[in-house]
């Protein structure tokens, strides 16, 4: 149970800071809670597709059709939502994580980028190069 505890804190985290940065970008009239709900779910969707991925190669067997991006996507979005941005929880999110020491941030941004990266390299090449 606690692992779940800290894989959801780490995703808050993450959302956080796609939150700060589209604020940044676009400001409140740019509903930068939406575009990081967006990031999120298409972060989370290339981890789940990658997971699927690996496994269907492992047993010789694509298991992730075509059309399964979508799905889970659609699946993510609303999970995402309710957890997010319902009763404007992302709001909360700066209480949590906005006072942090200069090395907590360090830390904290290395694993944030290499996570991003990560995901969206791996994700994209597995399921660019399929058999």
């Amino acid at each position: 149970m606690l692992g779940i505890i800290k894989i959801l804190r780490a995703y808050q985290y993450i959302f956080y800071r796609l939150y700060s940065w589209d604020l940044r970008i676009g400001g409140e009239s740019w509903v930068p809670e939406w575009y990081a709900l967006g990031q999120m779910s298409i972060l989370i969707s290339l981890n789940i597709l990658t997971v699927l991925e690996v496994i269907g190669r492992c047993i010789g067997k694509s298991i992730v059709p075509p059309i399964t991006f979508l799905v889970v996507s659609i699946t993510v979005l609303p999970l995402g939502y309710f957890v997010f941005v319902y009763n404007s929880n992302y709001k909360k999110l700066p209480e949590e994580f906005g006072y942090e020491t200069s090395s907590q941030r360090k830390k904290r941004t290395a694993a944030f980028v290499i996570y991003v990266i990560l995901s969206l390299v791996v994700g994209i090449a597995l399921l660019a190069v399929r058999r």
